[in-house]
């Protein structure tokens, strides 16, 4: 992420000495941390949102999936966070449908078939295929494996989730930081 660089202008280093005093102030990273929350929010919903397209669930499976949790910035601590926990989400949370051929999910937002793959609704509509591998319990070969989707940890940092988060940073940072700085040094500091 690019730095926020700023154009200072003022009337001679009286006024410029004090205006600079309080922008290192207390007040100064209270009013930094208000913008770096609010920007935030803003990059957390607009990630949010491109996140559920990207992967083709909705916000809340995305929310609840990928355990996002945010971490606010703190007067000690200027920095926001939005991570992402989790697994592989299962075919299940896409939509499965069974057909004679497979099974038609909505990963990536893509609705495909999943040939020789099967629904098994005992098992909470989970997706499976047959890898042909050895079953020790049936004694045969037909091994089935659970089939998953997109991981949100991995698809938030990339495609149209990673470039959401750059468009709205660099939007919405750098035009509130520069209007709260001249508000506090009553416009010495432009």
């Amino acid at each position: 992420m690019s730095l926020v660089t700023s154009r200072w202008t003022g009337d001679g280093i009286i006024r410029l000495v004090p205006a600079l005093e309080k922008v290192g102030s207390h007040r100064a990273k209270r009013a930094m941390r208000m913008v770096i929350n609010e920007t935030g929010r803003a990059v957390y919903k607009e990630v949010k949102k491109e996140l559920a397209k990207q992967v083709g669930v909705s916000q809340q499976t995305v929310v609840r999936r990928g355990a996002m949790i945010r971490r606010k910035a703190t007067n000690e601590n200027l920095e926001y966070k939005i991570l992402a926990m989790g697994e592989y989400m299962p075919l299940a949370d896409f939509r499965p449908t069974q057909f004679k051929k497979g099974v038609k999910a909505s990963a990536w937002g893509n609705r495909k078939i999943y040939r020789s793959a099967f629904i098994v609704d005992k098992a909470g509509g989970h997706v499976f295929k047959n890898t042909g591998g050895w079953n020790r319990r049936s004694k045969r070969f037909n091994a089935i494996e659970k089939m998953f989707g997109p991981s949100i940890p991995n698809e938030m940092i990339k495609d149209m989730s990673r470039a959401a988060f750059f468009r709205v940073s660099r939007r919405n940072m750098q035009p509130r930081l520069e209007h709260v700085i001249r508000q506090m040094t009553k416009g010495v500091i432009s």
